[in-house]
């Protein structure tokens, strides 16, 4: 029995993965008019999501992000949230735009505060964990440095990761609460994020990238 909370292009993805290269959905017959030899070739579904088709999708994306990146030093990291909070998300999806906004006013604040720049931010959602379990976080791929508004290019190595850490836990739930219903539970809720977490949400900063187009293939699988 299908879950009733699945929207119906979610449910025609998966249908179309479980049908690829099926010939009863379709099929190119190619005839030698020389030899009269004939190949059926079934068609794919083109799927995002399928482990065939997709990965087409995800290496053109990956591609066309490399030549859009500048050409200077970038850091790979992964922004996440405690497991009490996705109990909000798996309620309400639209709330995976606020996700984003979050990580990218958290970047830019961390920048402009200390070095009047502006960031180039190349952020993925990532709605699921490895197994399948709703587990909503962000890579982000980030310029070390930025652009002030004269359009001097302000080289910056070192982040604070402590202060990353606050800024993206504020900003998350400072962003949440604005949108969420406001009733006892979410403002307890709120106020226990804030409690508990004393020293932020935990960021998984890696180390400065090498060769963007490897982790541009990686976030956009």
């Amino acid at each position: 029995m299908l879950n009733s909370n699945l929207s119906q292009y979610k449910i025609d993805e998966v249908e179309k993965m479980l049908h690829c290269r099926d010939p009863k959905y379709g099929f190119l017959t190619y005839k030698c008019f020389e030899c009269s030899t004939t190949k059926t070739v079934p068609l794919a579904c083109k799927s995002r999501i399928c482990s065939q088709c997709g990965k087409k999708y995800a290496d053109q994306w990956a591609d066309e992000l490399a030549n859009r990146l500048f050409a200077v030093p970038h850091r790979h990291m992964v922004f996440t949230m405690p497991e009490e909070l996705r109990v909000l998300f798996e309620a309400d999806q639209s709330l995976f735009k606020v996700l984003m906004d979050a990580v990218s006013n958290t970047m830019q604040q961390m920048l402009k505060d200390k070095h009047r720049a502006v960031p180039g931010i190349v952020c993925v959602l990532h709605p699921y964990g490895k197994e399948l379990n709703l587990n909503p976080h962000v890579h982000v791929l980030l310029t070390e440095g930025g652009l002030t508004k004269a359009g001097e290019w302000v080289p910056v190595s070192f982040l604070e990761y402590g202060v990353l850490r606050r800024i993206w836990q504020y900003q998350l739930l400072s962003m949440v609460r604005r949108v969420l219903p406001r009733s006892v539970e979410n403002k307890q809720l709120i106020d226990k994020l804030f409690r508990e977490h004393k020293d932020g949400f935990y960021v998984y900063a890696k180390r400065r990238v090498s060769k963007p187009r490897h982790i541009a293939s990686y976030i956009g699988r």
